[in-house]
């Protein structure tokens, strides 16, 4: 295992990404609301996001869920 994968975990609560993308929790849930962001995962009660969507998502400018999801269906089969 390298460094950056014990430094920066592969998926994120919802505090962590507000804290990455520099905005409060609140925003964050009103992103997801609107589907603004990439989807969350479920893991029992929790939300967690995907880091690896988290960077994809903002190299392609932020675009909503409808287009990230349509944009990256062929990439997200191979993960």
């Amino acid at each position: 295992m390298n460094t950056a994968t014990r430094t920066r975990p592969e998926l994120l609560k919802a505090a962590e990404v507000a804290k990455m993308l520099n905005i409060s929790a609140r925003h964050l849930w009103r992103l997801r609301a609107a589907r603004q962001i990439p989807a969350p995962v479920q893991i029992g009660g929790s939300t967690r996001w995907k880091l690896r969507d988290l960077v994809i998502w903002l190299d392609m400018g932020c675009c909503s869920q409808q287009e990230f999801e349509a944009r990256t269906a062929g990439q997200r089969k191979r993960r």
